[in-house]
């Protein structure tokens, strides 16, 4: 819960995502603004070393999003959003 809770707070003032509380579970599916094709995006993440899944694995709308999963160590659960936050700007 209290990496949810991270995630949300740091995640609230980024204009690049969009992300609501699950409506249960552990894991998160922002929406990343400006970016039409999902699957790209997850791959240049995961070269930046960001893993995430594609929102499309789990029946998430048309547009791109991305799964993050919460049930990770929370220094590295912080240190993945800042990596997060760091590849979407390049």
């Amino acid at each position: 819960r209290a990496n949810l809770d991270h995630a949300l707070a740091r995640l609230q003032g980024d204009p690049r995502l969009v992300a609501r509380p699950p409506d249960g579970g552990y894991y998160l599916f922002p929406a990343v603004r400006g970016r039409p094709d999902e699957e790209a995006l997850v791959l240049r993440l995961l070269d930046a070393g960001v893993l995430v899944h594609p929102g499309y694995f789990y029946g998430e709308p048309p547009g791109a999003h991305l799964m993050l999963s919460a049930l990770t160590a929370p220094d590295a659960f912080a240190a993945g959003l800042d990596l997060l936050a760091t590849a979407l700007l390049s």
